[in-house]
């Protein structure tokens, strides 16, 4: 099971935690997931602006 989605919504990327037993905090395997998420959309150039939320209206505080 995936703990980042990635979806696009025109020249959008949306980037979104998806942990919400953990309130989305960060772990190892997601900040993985997220840096792929993130080469996917710096390797787009139909995309020109990613958006970075958290699943269940719980962002994620802090640091990535």
């Amino acid at each position: 099971m995936s703990n980042v989605r990635f979806e696009t919504d025109g020249p959008i990327a949306i980037v979104t935690i998806d942990r919400p037993a953990a309130r989305n905090a960060v772990d190892g395997p997601t900040a993985e997931e997220l840096a792929g998420a993130f080469r996917r959309f710096d390797g787009d150039d139909a995309l020109n602006v990613a958006v970075l939320t958290g699943a269940n209206g719980t962002s994620a505080p802090g640091r990535i």
